[in-house]
């Protein structure tokens, strides 16, 4: 403290000596404080225990397989910063846990096998000559002899070119081109302009089997002189278009020949005709440039899911225009006009199906005739936003010898975005399709509905015991079906083949 009297310079001096001679003390103290605590946790390491420093190698490697993102969480990610991206996620986060993790991760070639790379995410003069080059080689060397997965993501300037213009469409060609005997998933989104210059019908591709193409906003895309991709990659037999940016199937002509799985948007209906061999489509739908007359037969394709497009037509409408023969599972996220378009698909394909996946509203007797076609194959079935005559249509339709639509194969059944269901119905319909030689047994009932149902667990119903729903829900559980009930902030029922509990909402 300094007194508030005047004091000479000679006192000031002394004074001030004093206290720099006891900063320097504390400052010491300080030091032997830290090393003291420096030499407890040494010691501690020495002595201490660690369960997971344990584990086998080989578990903890499948620990970290488990760990890796996925290409879904690795897009969104892909312009966070490169430390974000990086340094904190699998599986450059473990080489600074420890140096066991350290070691195991360095030879664990599996964990190297992926590399997702945006441009946006990286700093610091990374995109000069040879940086990011350099880069991928040191990662790719930890990946031995594995498959490699590569995906590139390109940011974007006001002059069209990604990167500032310095990882340029002719550096990305000589890194793909590199490792092109080794990809077996290849993501490019990039404009279609800069994809031409890669010159992907140019080089072998042996291993690659899945790729995934996307266009950033740029110029304008050409889709009357789309990019030939891949006419030397034998194995490839997978094909997404990025839909983001807008990204057609049109900008593109792949090996037609070679395809089995299809995913992203078309405004046209080439696919069916020219993919001739496809098994599986997943297809959001643009206005359609071109309307088949008579509709396109395809024969080979037993799994189609139709999704909103932002811009267009509903999907349901694409269904007027094909035939399919081979279906055997059909998702339909938003139905309208079910007579004119399902109903008249179903009965042109006769298809074997046996999942169905269906959102929208439907009315009850357009329903009921649809079912009919399905009726004898059906296994799987999943309604959004159901009516409640819809709901027991199907919950009560076996107690009707009579009625045709009594669905004998059911073993699954959702019901999702519903306001409020019968649940002695669902007892009814589960217990009943467990004793009866009519059905196959039930495996599984799902149901989400909105906020504030509860289970009305009262006791009664049909059942002259004084069971309650949650009680003969119970039991069905404990019998084998997986039923799970639950609103979106609350579980109400979750049971399974030994465990079962409920809460009420």
């Amino acid at each position: 403290m300094v007194s508030s009297t005047p004091m000479s310079t000679a006192t000031l001096r002394r004074r001030l000596v004093e206290l720099e001679v006891s900063i320097l003390a504390q400052r010491q103290l300080l030091d032997d404080l830290e090393r003291d605590k420096e030499a407890v946790e040494a010691e501690l390491r020495k002595t201490s225990t660690f369960p997971v420093s344990t584990l086998p190698v080989e578990i903890t490697a499948e620990f970290f397989l488990l760990s890796l993102p996925t290409i879904e969480d690795l897009r969104d990610n892909r312009r966070r910063s490169l430390k974000d991206v990086f340094q904190r996620q699998a599986p450059r986060v473990f080489l600074s846990v420890c140096r066991r993790w350290r070691d195991i991760a360095l030879t664990t070639p599996v964990l190297w096998a992926s590399l997702h790379l945006s441009t946006s995410s990286l700093r610091d003069g990374a995109l000069k000559q040879g940086k990011i080059e350099e880069f991928i080689e040191q990662w790719f060397n930890r990946a031995a002899l594995r498959p490699l997965s590569f995906a590139f993501h390109a940011s974007r300037t006001e002059d069209d070119d990604f990167a500032d213009g310095l990882f340029t469409p002719t550096r990305l060609r000589d890194v793909v081109h590199r490792y092109a005997s080794r990809l077996e998933y290849l993501e490019l989104d990039i404009a279609q302009h800069e994809l031409r210059q890669l010159n992907l019908d140019s080089v072998m591709f042996p291993l690659l089997q899945r790729v995934a193409l996307g266009d950033q906003y740029g110029p304008e895309p050409d889709s009357l002189n789309p990019v030939v991709v891949f006419g030397q990659a034998p194995r490839l037999c997978g094909l997404e278009i990025l839909a983001e940016y807008g990204a057609t199937l049109a900008y593109y002509s792949p090996p037609w020949q070679n395809l089995t799985k299809f995913e992203g948007e078309i405004d046209n209906l080439a696919l069916f005709t020219l993919a001739s061999n496809l098994l599986d489509a997943r297809i959001a739908i643009e206005y359609l440039e071109e309307v088949p007359d008579p509709p396109i037969s395809h024969p080979t394709l037993r799994s189609l899911a139709l999704v909103t497009s932002w811009q267009g037509t509903k999907p349901v409408d694409l269904l007027k225009y094909l035939e399919l023969p081979a279906l055997q599972s059909l998702h339909v996220s938003e139905v309208d006009n079910i007579e004119d378009s399902f109903f008249s698909f179903l009965e042109r394909s006769s298809p074997p199906l046996q999942t169905l996946s269906m959102g929208g509203t439907v009315e009850l007797s357009e329903w009921q005739e649809c079912l009919l076609l399905v009726n004898p194959t059906l296994e799987n079935l999943e309604l959004d936003s159901p009516s409640n005559e819809i709901q027991r249509s199907i919950l009560t339709c076996h107690r009707l010898p009579s009625v045709q639509t009594v669905l004998p194969r059911l073993q699954s059944l959702v019901f999702k975005n519903i306001h409020g269901m019968n649940y002695w119905d669902l007892v009814d319909f589960l217990d009943g399709r467990m004793i009866s030689p009519r059905f196959a047994t039930p495996r599984s009932f799902r149901a989400v509905c909105s906020n504030g149902t509860s289970l009305e667990d009262t006791t009664g119903g049909p059942y002259a015991s004084q069971d309650t729903v949650t009680d003969r829900l119970t039991r069905l559980g404990e019998r084998g079906i997986d039923i799970n009930i639950q609103t979106e902030h609350n579980q109400l029922l979750s049971s399974g083949h030994r465990v079962c509990f409920s809460t009420t909402s």
